[in-house]
């Protein structure tokens, strides 16, 4: 939704038609005039949301994931790709290096890491 007007008041009023589960509980739980510009608005809605924002990730981050005991090959590996979107500026060739530490102990761990893979492509193939 856009709304092209400078006139703030109206952009406090529609501001809660943005929101919906808990960002608009938190908006509906302020007394009726409590809320006294657009800017404040901002301030309070950032101080409260702000570790809810997705941020990139690192490859620290990424080397940290693990597939885990009851985590399927293929349900593991959608999120690693997730994952890897995430990190900014890592190269097309270490994406495949960092997972190699992540897959749990066996006999697919052990034929991928004979291989030279050198793309996630190959690696999913």
């Amino acid at each position: 939704m856009a709304f092209r007007t400078g006139n703030r008041m109206i952009w406090c009023r529609a501001f809660s038609l943005s929101l919906e589960g808990e960002a608009l509980e938190w908006f509906n739980s302020f007394p009726p005039n409590s809320i006294e510009s657009f800017k404040g608005l901002k301030v309070m809605f950032g101080k409260q949301f702000a570790s809810s924002r997705s941020q990139d990730l690192t490859v620290f981050e990424l080397l940290n994931l693990g597939q885990g005991k009851e985590k399927s090959l293929k349900a593991f590996m959608n999120r690693y790709q997730k994952m890897v979107r995430k990190v900014k500026g890592l190269s097309v060739e270490l994406a495949p290096q960092y997972v190699m530490s992540a897959f749990k102990p066996g006999p697919f761990k052990d034929c991928i890491c004979q291989r030279n893979l050198r793309t996630m492509e190959e690696l999913r193939e």
